[in-house]
């Protein structure tokens, strides 16, 4: 079996996976925590994501989804203000509809690049705190360089690189079908202690 195909496979079971736990730990009435709403939003977004490249023929509307969306939500998410989760949601929706609209290449770059130190910077932030804190410092910094690896295919994209003429094009793939199933299951791993209280 290809890779790529055990990659996808592996994604989808992890992201039903995920699916399941939440809506199980709805039902024994825990309390969503609000600190750590980015790490719901990602699963929410990614979820999305799947169901649109399995209804939707046109990778496009796919491609940009991902793009604008997640970028933007870490984005926004990580940002110290505004401190109600409600108004991040509201600015989320907004600044994304503006760029599914008009498509704005630079805002999808920002919104990549901020996310990536966001991101970085709550990582390092969690190793100068409690012991509980310093574990979840590495599933931050993964998530940087999971979203690192979606804007380089972003540029790659945007530049109207060649794909199938590059040399590089087999070792990056197969770094991103190791990093992006990883990134799901650590998301397992730490699920019930960033989600629920």
């Amino acid at each position: 079996m290809k890779l790529y195909i055990l990659s996808s496979y592996l994604e989808n079971l992890l992201l039903i996976g995920l699916l399941f736990r939440i809506l199980y730990y709805l039902t024994k009435q825990k309390t969503i925590k609000y600190t750590s709403i980015e790490i719901l939003m990602y699963i929410i977004l990614f979820f999305i994501a799947k169901l649109l490249i399995f209804s939707i023929p046109k990778e496009h509307i796919t491609f940009n989804f991902i793009h604008i969306c997640i970028p933007t939500m870490f984005t926004i998410s990580l940002l110290p203000f505004p401190r109600i989760a409600i108004f991040k949601i509201f600015i989320f929706i907004l600044i994304s509809v503006f760029n599914f609209i008009y498509i704005n290449d630079f805002t999808i770059k920002i919104t990549y690049t901020l996310s990536i130190i966001l991101l970085i910077y709550k990582g390092i932030s969690k190793t100068k705190k409690t012991r509980n804190d310093l574990s979840d410092a590495p599933y931050y910094l993964f998530l940087s360089f999971d979203q690192l690896l979606t804007f380089i295919i972003y540029l790659m994209s945007s530049l109207h690189f060649n794909w199938h003429n590059s040399e590089y094009l087999k070792y990056f793939s197969t770094l991103t079908y190791i990093v992006f199933p990883l990134t799901l299951l650590f998301t397992h791993v730490k699920l019930r202690r960033f989600i629920f209280k």
